[in-house]
């Protein structure tokens, strides 16, 4: 079989196909078939039997098609026996349309035969399959007895017929009355299979009512169809067989069950309505059977006599009462069993062991009759819906939920599926509870059908969920709402503005400095003015709506409207007005800038993440701008935005990785070309194995706030090495190692004697360079660190010294032992003039103030010889060597090429 093809309604378009053929052909045949018995041959009579061979075998092909697709559909418990029974069906609609071809061009013994061997065939199938479908999950032995005495009552009434009608007609109406017996003895125990299956019903199956009475109703179609096909139909050759319309309309039932929904609840009119039927229909052969006797004494030839009228009367009367009774004992054993249960169910809850154990449990517990009235319920139900004992028992479980169609609905289901697990409890379902002390508690319940018991009904187990389900809505909340503002989350926004069609602009904003704010007044305070950034996103007018925040700084709105450049410029102007000062609780004003930049869709079916992306980026560059201005969203934005993440990743790397390297360049002393010292500088390896300027990754380190990282593994890096030279050269060549102004906090003391001791390097031997510039914006806490870590015995330089504007005053004061002139001044001298006067004093300041001098930047002899002669003390540059590696290093400082001392 191909995969199933559904139509717009739902149904398996192939299987409505094959039932049109199927009603067409039946209906071309009995039409022939009609003309031929009033003598009008307008269509042949093989051509009437084809057409209702024809009708059989699309028949057949329908009825399998249907059960095969639902139960691909379903693929539950009764897929199986779905299939078994459609094949059943389908071999046997094949052997009718074989058979009435035989009928017609074969001899009638052929066609018999066909026939005879197609019902064989099928019947084993075919009960397996009908018992599969329609025999209740469980039973209890005194449900078996009471079905058992049904049947017996029905098929003594079947029997009966059978003896006085079918039995005679078959063989009257048969060329072979022998072969027509034994089918009609096998219609006699199909009749009884089908009684003892609608006695069966009683229970609940796996099928609910409306399903189940198709399925019989089918059965029912085809046995009288075959009847009829055996005992009456006239004797005569007929184009087509009368069975042939019961079996297509029994067939036609089939195909309905095939394609009703997987699920389909039981109400409880149609519940009361099966066993009803349940409970008459397997007794009905006794008044038929009654009528067949009367009818058979009438219209016997030879008039009856009073004794023969008076014993049938006596015998139909005594039939009938039979009936009656069989009923009115059946409602009173429901009565009396229902009426044990409690009893028994009263007698074992009333137990103080079971009291005990009820009476602390939270979960909610009952026990339903199989009307789905409530048995028993333990103490937390009366709890949960403020209901007493005496008010519980005797009402229907539903009537404890809020009055829905899909609580109904969804009880009616849990009752279904529990008598299908026979005895396993049913998934679980949430379903609300109602009455004076429920307050919309909420719970999950399972039902499990009570197997081997003498109560016929279910165990409910209930859950309170409330809480938890309450829990739930507010995380699932949470994942697209911001806690603190009430505004969208990311997520929120995207979901919330995706469906929007049409020109489409984000705008993000972000809140200037308040990181500094949070410090300045405390994170309660910066809260008070993120939710003041939400109201104010909140009352903007016109297209501006979905407020959200995407960060801890940073909130967008989408704007839309026919022309969204001047909408979006608008709304920006808004928020900056309405933020403009916010007032802080003791009367002073807070200056609220943002950064602003927003993108607009360049097409209808844009992803909102790519658009708020794009947006971002523009904010971005708003903030890396003097003022902040609006910006639009501009491609380049994203290469220079990617760009700066690429190099990011490249210097997180680079300090993962140990790629940055150090190289040291030596410092002489200007009076005879000794080393004494040397400057560890940082550079990156790049991956061709060139080395990149700190000019180029430096800035980008203090921009995304990990150059302390980085001179953090340049000490130890250097501290580490240097150990390395002092061990082959026995001898310890001081360092010197420069610090970021962003170091200088309480950390850099521990830092720097982690290193020390890492390395095993003596505190004395190693110099920490400070720029001028970094140690005139924070003289009082530098000088204090710094002295902390001279206290340790490390020494301080002041780098690049005469770009910054220290004072006197504050350079007496400060905690220095070297002054490195800076390399600009070192160029100009040779020229003289101011220059020349600038350098000599800066000499003179650091003799007068007993401090080394180092000039940086030597280039050429003239720059050496007039610093000599000025008293510098010590000099570096490319005139006596450029930074080297350790290697070069280690060759530089051999006594036949550099003299090196220690000081």
């Amino acid at each position: 079989m191909s995969d199933a093809r559904p139509s717009s309604d739902g149904h398996d378009v192939t299987t409505l196909v094959l039932v049109g053929i199927t009603a067409a052909s039946v209906v071309a045949a009995v039409i022939g078939e009609l003309l031929l018995r009033v003598g009008v041959p307008v269509i042949p009579a093989p051509i009437a039997v084809v057409d209702g061979a024809v009708a059989m075998f699309t028949l057949a092909a329908a009825v399998i098609r249907a059960a095969t697709v639902r139960s691909r559909r379903e693929n539950s418990v009764i897929s199986k026996a779905l299939e078994r029974a459609a094949w059943g069906a389908g071999v046997f609609y094949i052997g009718i349309g074989l058979a009435s071809i035989a009928e017609e061009w074969a001899e009638p013994g052929l066609a018999a035969g066909v026939e005879a061997v197609s019902r064989v065939v099928a019947l084993p199938l075919v009960v397996m399959g009908v018992y599969g479908l329609c025999w209740p999950p469980r039973m209890s032995k005194a449900q078996a007895r009471v079905l058992l005495a049904d049947a017996m009552v029905g098929s003594l009434g079947l029997v009966v017929l059978w003896a006085l009608v079918i039995f005679p007609q078959a063989r009257q109406n048969s060329d072979q009355p022998g072969l027509a017996t034994v089918s009609a003895a096998a219609m006699l125990v199909a009749s009884v299979l089908l009684l003892i299956l609608i006695g069966a019903s009683r229970r609940r199956t796996v099928l609910p009512a409306r399903q189940l009475w198709m399925i019989h109703g089918a059965i029912a179609v085809h046995l009288l169809a075959g009847v009829i096909e055996i005992a009456f139909a006239s004797g005569g050759v007929t184009a087509v067989p009368v069975a042939i319309i019961g079996y297509v309309v029994g067939g036609g039932l089939f195909v309905l069950f095939s394609i009703q929904p997987s699920v389909q609840a039981e109400t409880p009119a149609e519940s009361r309505a099966r066993e009803l039927y349940a409970s008459l229909v397997p007794l009905l052969p006794i008044p038929v059977a009654s009528l067949a006797l009367v009818a058979t004494l009438v219209g016997d030839d030879t008039p009856p006599g009073p004794p023969q009228v008076l014993g049938g009367i006596l015998l139909i009367l005594l039939l009938i009462g039979v009936v009656v009774l069989r009923a009115l004992a059946s409602a009173e054993l429901r009565r009396a069993a229902r009426q044990r249960e409690g009893a028994g169910l009263s007698m074992s809850t009333e137990e103080e062991w079971f009291q005990v154990l009820v009476g602390r449990t939270q979960d909610l517990t009952l026990v339903l009759h199989r009307d789905g009235t409530i048995l028993y319920a333990t103490p937390s139900v009366h709890r949960a819906t403020g209901i007493g004992p005496d008010d519980m028992r005797g009402r229907l479980f539903a009537s404890l939920l809020t009055p829905t169609p899909a609580n109904e609905t969804a009880v009616r289901e849990l009752m279904t599926a529990a008598d299908v697990r026979a005895g396993a409890p049913t998934d679980a379902e949430d379903l609300l509870l109602q009455g004076p002390g429920a307050g919309g508690r909420e719970a999950e319940w399972r039902f499990t059908a009570l197997v081997g018991l003498d109560i016929d009904g279910y165990l409910v187990h209930g859950r309170d969920v409330t809480d938890e389900r309450r829990m739930s809505a507010l995380l699932a909340q949470s994942a697209t709402r911001d806690t603190l503002t009430g505004l969208h989350n990311r997520a929120g926004f995207l979901a919330s503005t995706s469906e929007r069609a049409g020109k489409r602009c984000v705008l993000v904003v972000n809140l200037r400095r308040f990181a500094d704010l949070n410090d300045q007044f405390g994170h309660p305070m910066g809260d008070r003015v993120l939710r003041h950034v939400a109201e104010v996103l909140r009352d903007l007018p016109g297209p501006v709506s979905e407020p959200a925040r995407l960060s801890a700084d940073t909130f967008a709105v989408l704007v839309t409207g026919a022309v969204p450049d001047i909408e979006v410029v608008a709304a920006a102007a808004s928020i900056r007005e309405a933020l403009g000062m916010f007032s802080l609780p003791d009367g002073r004003l807070l200056p609220l800038d943002v950064a602003a930049g927003y993108a607009v869709s360049e097409a209808d079916d844009m992803q909102m993440g790519e658009l708020l992306g794009r947006a971002e980026y523009a904010m971005a560059r708003s903030r890396s701008l003097d003022r902040s201005p609006l910006v639009r969203f501009d491609p380049t934005l994203r290469l220079e935005r990617d760009a700066a993440v690429t190099a990011e990743a490249d210097l997180r790397s680079a300090l993962r990785e140990r790629s940055l390297v150090v190289r040291y360049q030596p410092i002489v002393r200007l009076t005879d070309g000794a080393v004494v010292a040397v400057e560890a500088l940082v550079r990156r390896m790049r991956a061709d194995g060139s080395l990149e300027s700190p000019d180029v990754f430096i800035p980008l380190a203090e921009q995304l706030g990990l150059v302390d990282e980085v001179d953090y593994a340049v000490l130890r890096r250097s501290l580490s090495e240097m150990a390395e030279l002092a061990a082959l050269t026995r001898r310890r060549l001081p360092v010197s190692v420069n610090i970021s102004a962003s170091e200088l906090d309480d950390g850099l003391e521990h830092r720097v004697l982690d290193a020390l001791s890492e390395a095993n390097w003596r505190p004395e031997h190693l110099v920490v360079e400070v720029t001028e510039t970094a140690l005139a914006a924070r003289t009082d806490e530098a000088s204090r660190l710094l002295r902390r870590l001279r206290t340790h015995g490390c020494r301080v330089a002041i780098d690049d010294f005469g770009t910054g504007y220290s004072s006197m005053a504050s350079l007496v004061e400060m905690p220095v032992d070297i002054l490195k002139i800076d390399a600009s001044f070192v160029h100009r001298i040779a020229a003289g003039g101011r220059s020349l006067s600038v350098m000599r004093a800066i000499v003179e300041i650091g003799r007068s103030l007993n401090l080394k001098t180092v000039a940086e930047g030597l280039t050429t002899v003239e720059q050496a010889d007039l610093l000599r002669g000025m008293g510098c003390d010590r000099g570096q540059g490319y005139l006596y060597a450029p930074p080297l590696s350790m290697e070069d290093l280690i060759d530089y400082l051999r006594p036949d090429q550099a003299l090196m001392v220690m000081e």
